[in-house]
């Protein structure tokens, strides 16, 4: 049967406990868009997720704090490392000392939670499906309330297995194919051998880990001896580029049966340009600009940004590169700021609607490439994990973006594709057209409707 709406409580929870971007970003377009449809909102994040919200005008519950004091150099060293090395060490330590934590600090505040949550009183709780779906699931069993798991990558990624439930990797050629899948398989030896390394090396923190996988699992336990004796409503949707997928690549790719396919949400408005980026941008419109940002944890591939201001001068074009650290080598001579322009920080979505720029160097991080399509610029992609090369991939297919994915990056290849991106323009044409189609879509998008759908679904 369907779930029952209080058509007079119009309350929304929104939870999401592993404080990133870009998983709360999504959950936070959604909220916006509900809020505007005249939906009363309600976050429950934890403290570290509190710069996202700068702005945001809905109220925000925090959590204390879930990470590791550590977090920054784990994430970082996972992302920055090579394909073998990663599944082979990295992905133990990540899930060790990362996401045991993590889960351990969250559940430890759940009870709290819980009756918060209860409290507001909601018709819905959205979440996070990504790593604490089953205590999501036990507040709303709870609250006895429907809960909405949104799938943060908006794609069709999650679905690409075969039926022995192994990935099948579309984006990678047949000798990369295969490396993944060895890799995976080699995984599970080295893993133990990990585990004993540790209780060898380090024996504090061995039994700290026996002590936090022991109350997760009995946790786990009680969760879903609790949700079996109180069953609620559980629907699985993203809200992406998976239904533009659906509708061009369903001949490539598995369309995922089990997540309904919603379409992109209009993304978060940025602050106004900084004057002295407008500056830059304004004062020499005739020179096109490659906008360079690869997140807050990618590391670029090395001397990559010196090759670059190298050929912004030889092509004429000029790059504005954003990252917290500069990475032009000291040593490196200067171009100058006609070509080449370093912020720390600029807002996304004000730079890529700016006219000058052209298109988007990036990690094809689903956020980044959603916005790149709505303001019908471009993407140069050089992905690194989780769904970045399948994104990069896709871009690839939908005829919107160029895919370096696992390539040896040279001055040469750089030279050709941005010769092709900025000057010869020949995405131009195809991206507006996907612009056009991704916009009709999400004007054509209600709420209140998504709402109604979800709430009809047996």
């Amino acid at each position: 049967m369907g779930v029952k709406l209080n058509k007079i409580n119009k309350k929304l929870a929104f939870l999401c406990f592993v404080p990133d971007a870009g998983h709360i970003i999504p959950l936070i377009r959604n909220a916006k868009l509900a809020m505007d449809e005249g939906f009363e909102i309600k976050f429950y994040v934890p403290i570290e997720a509190k710069p996202l919200f700068n702005g945001v005008e809905f109220p925000v519950h925090y959590l204390l704090p879930v990470l590791s004091d550590n977090e920054h150099l784990i994430l970082a060293s996972i992302c920055n490392a090579s394909v073998t090395y990663r599944e082979l060490f990295l992905k133990y330590k990540f899930r060790t000392y990362r996401n045991i934590p993590l889960m351990y600090n969250v559940y430890n505040q759940i009870d709290i939670i819980k009756d918060q949550v209860k409290d507001f009183d909601p018709i819905f709780i959205f979440a996070d499906d990504l790593l604490l779906s089953l205590a999501y699931e036990y507040v709303s069993s709870y609250c006895n309330v429907p809960l909405v798991l949104h799938n943060a990558f908006g794609s069709n990624v999650a679905c690409q297995i075969d039926n022995k439930g192994n990935t099948t990797y579309p984006w990678a050629d047949f000798f990369h194919r295969s490396q993944l899948k060895l890799l995976v398989q080699a995984a599970k030896l080295t893993n133990p051998i990990q585990e004993k390394w540790l209780r060898l090396t380090n024996k504090s923190a061995w039994k700290r880990q026996i002590n936090q996988r022991r109350t997760l699992n009995q946790s786990n336990q009680k969760y879903k001896k609790y949700i079996s004796m109180h069953p609620t409503h559980v629907s699985h949707i993203t809200t992406g580029l998976g239904i533009i997928e659906k509708e061009f690549l369903s001949h490539k790719v598995n369309v995922c049966q089990d997540i309904k396919l919603y379409p992109s949400m209009p993304p978060l408005q940025s602050e106004k340009l900084p004057v002295d980026i407008n500056e830059w941008l304004e004062k020499d419109v005739k020179r096109n600009v490659l906008y360079v940002c690869f997140g807050t944890m990618i590391t670029p591939p090395g001397k990559l940004a010196n090759i670059l201001r190298l050929l912004a001068e030889e092509l004429d074009i000029r790059i504005l590169w954003a990252s917290k650290r500069s990475p032009i080598e000291q040593s490196s001579s200067s171009l100058g700021d006609d070509y080449f322009l370093w912020k720390k920080w600029v807002p996304q979505t004000s730079i890529l609607a700016h006219k000058s720029v052209i298109g988007f160097l990036t990690h094809a991080g689903g956020g980044s490439i959603q916005e790149a399509i709505w303001y019908g610029k471009p993407v140069l992609c050089m992905p690194k994990l989780w769904d970045q090369p399948y994104n990069a991939w896709m871009t690839e297919n939908l005829g919107c973006g160029i895919n370096l994915y696992n390539q040896k990056i040279t001055k040469s290849k750089l030279e050709r594709v941005l010769h092709e991106l900025l000057i010869e323009r020949k995405l131009d044409a195809d991206t507006q057209k996907l612009q056009k189609i991704v916009k009709q879509r999400s004007k054509a998008f209600d709420f209140g409707m998504l709402i109604a759908d979800i709430a009809s679904i047996d």
